[in-house]
């Protein structure tokens, strides 16, 4: 991972050839829905018209494809840089009725705050093609047993269960619409005005109310005192002068500031020299320190002007009288390591996530496990044992744990899993796995 920690790829948006895809069997979508959360797993297929070399959909924000597929798929591209996420695929021209597959889930925005709780072409939870016309589809959708969907369309099948499900035929429609209770709900063109209504009702006197905020600000410079750990003077130039030779990328400076006994401390040190972010202005801050002398860990942040980069755990030793750097594990800047989150319970599953990862514990996982499951298993049965659990991190508005771990060889991972909330306790819907050059 970076030092400044950006995971993702740039990603770009096009537009799309027209056309019509009702050739052949009709569109197909199994949905499984958690109102509670906001949750959405969608898995779908299209059947697409001839000649068609771009197609283009939008879904909600923040949606993750897990999956695309399509005969002669050349390559798809997803932009999230504004209110929805938008995918383009490319692929060789198509055959009429050949099916593009899609798959993809994640949490609606705002869901718990919609009074209504309508599924409907606002929330975007359904592909919205540009130019291409679905026509018939049959819509599987899975949910809570206390949850009952109605469609404009025909019910053909009902199973139910813990969580039951209901699929529905449905043709004509613009854009499919999923309720709940008997009231159907008013047209879309009705919601789209009461969207709007919210914003003239003066929102002034509840941005006014924001302001009564900067009482809280205080709890920021609360934390200084915590930097009444006075740190040796030596040290801290010794941090200052680390940060320098960072934004410098001065090899010779590093080498000074990096102890020899330091794993793999020539790649750490061309990992510092290729980092992808700014060369100037780098500044790095010492926010909290444990000394164990001749040890000091230090928890550090590390800026570019005011904008936060990304936070360390770096342990200094002092030898031969100078102080020279023995670890450096880092994250991201929306991160918190896990002795640092103040949701006790989140920290607690976070903490027995790590230790059933570790014990390859299958059980604790099979029931906290709602995707990426094979992903899953098959890394840690071919890891089990060969890795050092070293740290872990929380990014509570991303929804994200990531853990530090080392092999045997001395290589670095960061192992990043997605998770939701479900009822009292948390489950894994996603898995990634990327080297890092932390030690």
């Amino acid at each position: 991972m970076r030092l400044w920690g950006f995971i993702g790829v740039i990603l770009l948006c096009v537009t799309v050839a027209g056309g019509s895809a009702r050739a052949g069997e009709p569109a197909y979508i199994e949905a499984f829905f958690v109102p509670e959360q906001g949750f959405i797993r969608v898995n779908a297929r299209f059947p697409m018209p001839g000649d068609l070399e771009t197609a283009a959909f939008t879904l909600f924000p923040n949606a993750q494809v897990t999956s695309l597929w399509i005969p002669g798929l050349v390559a798809y591209e997803v932009d999230r840089a504004g209110t929805s996420t938008a995918v383009v695929v490319r692929m060789a021209p198509s055959q009429p009725g050949e099916i593009l597959e899609i798959s993809y889930e994640g949490f609606l925005l705002n869901y718990d705050l919609l009074p209504d709780k309508t599924l409907n072409r606002r929330l975007l939870w359904f592909p919205e093609f540009t130019g291409l016309d679905i026509g018939d589809c049959q819509i599987k959708i899975t949910l809570p047993q206390a949850y009952v969907p109605r469609m404009n369309g025909t019910l053909v099948e009902e199973r139910q269960g813990t969580f039951t499900t209901y699929t529905f035929r449905i043709s004509g429609q613009a854009y499919p619409v999923v309720w709940f209770g008997d009231d159907e709900p008013v047209s879309e063109i009705e919601p789209e005005e009461e969207h709007e209504e919210p914003e003239q009702p003066p929102e002034t006197p509840e941005v006014v109310d924001q302001p009564v905020e900067p009482p809280s600000p205080p709890a920021l410079p609360v934390e200084e005192p915590e930097e009444t750990v006075i740190l040796p003077p030596e040290l801290t130039d010794a941090v200052n002068h680390f940060a320098e030779a960072l934004a410098a990328r001065d090899r010779g400076a590093l080498e000074l500031l990096v102890s020899k006994d330091l794993p793999h401390r020539s790649q750490f040190l061309d990992y510092l020299l290729n980092h992808p972010g700014p060369d100037d202005a780098i500044a790095a801050q010492v926010v909290n320190a444990q000394m164990e002398f001749p040890r000091v860990l230090a928890d550090t942040e590390f800026y570019y002007g005011e904008t936060l980069l990304s936070k360390a755990v770096v342990v200094w030793s002092m030898e031969s009288g100078d102080w020279l750097m023995r670890s450096f594990i880092q994250i991201p800047a929306e991160y918190e390591f896990l002795e640092q989150i103040t949701d006790s319970a989140l920290k607690q599953w976070a903490t027995d996530l790590a230790k059933a990862l570790a014990a390859l514990d299958l059980a604790w996982l099979d029931h906290h496990m709602a995707g990426a499951r094979i992903a899953v298993l098959s890394f840690l049965q071919q890891t089990h044992g060969l890795l050092e659990w070293i740290a872990a991190a929380v990014n509570e508005d991303r929804q994200r744990v990531v853990f530090l771990v080392q092999t045997e060889s001395g290589s670095s991972l960061r192992l990043e899993f997605g998770y939701f909330r479900d009822g009292s306790a948390w489950k894994i819907k996603s898995f990634t796995a990327i080297p890092s050059a932390d030690k």
